[in-house]
């Protein structure tokens, strides 16, 4: 990893721009939207620029770049069309400690500004860490296609309904389960229909009947060690097990396909640990077992679905293993 995402909240912090051109705009803008007092330094400054920061808390200085410019600012972007102020800019804000992205050269700063799909409050960022902006550009484009207008709604709605699910369940598995059901569910559909109450009225029905989550198991054979063979169930079932117990024989490349917040569990014999992933599945948890020995998942298979055999623990077995 080469940079470590980040989303900053600039609401009434001063940022500067050094730059008053068509890019130092793009990025005035998106500051702007972000509410952020802004700094713009450059020796000539667009009128548009003029016309969009109209309010007093602005501040607008047609002249050279001054160290003095960083006084109390957040974040800083470098955004001349002259190399040598820009890296000028650059090396005086890292010397502060402050943020600051260079246009055209994020090698001279130490943040970038990514590609964004804005849902707010849902916000989607994509970076090829500064080395070929046009395919974030791309991506974020796919990503456009497929995301729903309404995503931002959902989210809105859940937000309202936090507290009240928080208070409904105690544990943070049971709640997080009664997200993961209601935000795949028909109050998703009828949000992004636009039938906001409707919604409203499924979530509190949902909210109202709802059950203290039961544990399920997952048991899915990465024979090859290839991320690209995984099928799309097996990408789902990894990113809803809350403890992942696996072999060594399990590429990195493959773990970090998990869900980052899971507990992960190395497990050398498979039949030891059979009390401790039935003591998680009885404690509501989503377990998986993954594994490149076939072996190894028909024994943990043939073992745990005899234990749970009269529990009705639901079990997914990817692919299933021959006997």
């Amino acid at each position: 990893m080469d940079y470590l995402p980040l989303f900053l909240d600039v609401k009434n912090q001063r940022c500067l721009v050094v730059g008053g051109g068509d890019v130092a705009l793009r990025k005035i803008r998106l500051l702007h939207s972000a509410g952020a007092r802004l700094r713009v330094v450059a020796p000539e400054i667009r009128k548009e620029v003029y016309a969009f920061l109209s309010g007093s808390h602005h501040e607008l200085k047609e002249r050279a770049f001054h160290p003095d410019d960083l006084g109390g600012v957040a974040l800083v972007i470098a955004s001349t069309d002259n190399h040598a102020v820009n890296q000028q800019v650059a090396e005086r804000a890292k010397q502060q400690g402050v943020f600051v992205n260079v246009i055209d050269a994020p090698e001279a700063g130490n943040a970038i500004v990514p590609a964004i799909i804005d849902r707010s409050p849902v916000m989607v960022a994509v970076s090829t860490s500064g080395t070929t902006p046009v395919l974030a550009r791309l991506l974020r484009e796919q990503l456009e296609s497929v995301l729903p207008n309404g995503l931002g709604q959902l989210a809105a709605l859940a937000g309202e309904y936090r507290g009240l699910v928080k208070a409904r369940f105690d544990s943070i598995h049971d709640r997080r389960h009664f997200w993961e059901e209601t935000l795949t569910s028909d109050v998703a559909e009828q949000v992004y229909a636009a039938q906001l109450e409707q919604a409203r009225s499924t979530l509190e029905q949902r909210l109202a009947g709802a059950e203290l989550s039961s544990g399920e198991l997952y048991l899915i054979n990465v024979a090859h060690n290839d991320p690209d063979e995984l099928t799309f169930k097996a990408l789902r079932l990894m990113q809803k097990a809350e403890t992942v117990f696996y072999t060594d024989d399990v590429s990195k490349a493959i773990m970090a396909l998990c869900r980052r917040d899971a507990d992960l569990i190395a497990v050398k014999n498979a039949a030891e640990h059979e009390a401790l992933i039935i003591e998680h599945i009885n404690n509501g948890r989503r377990v998986l077992f993954i594994s490149a020995d076939s072996a190894s998942l028909i024994t943990i298979s043939s073992n745990l679905s005899t234990l749970l055999a009269n529990k009705n623990v639901p079990v997914h077995t990817i692919p299933t293993p021959r006997l």
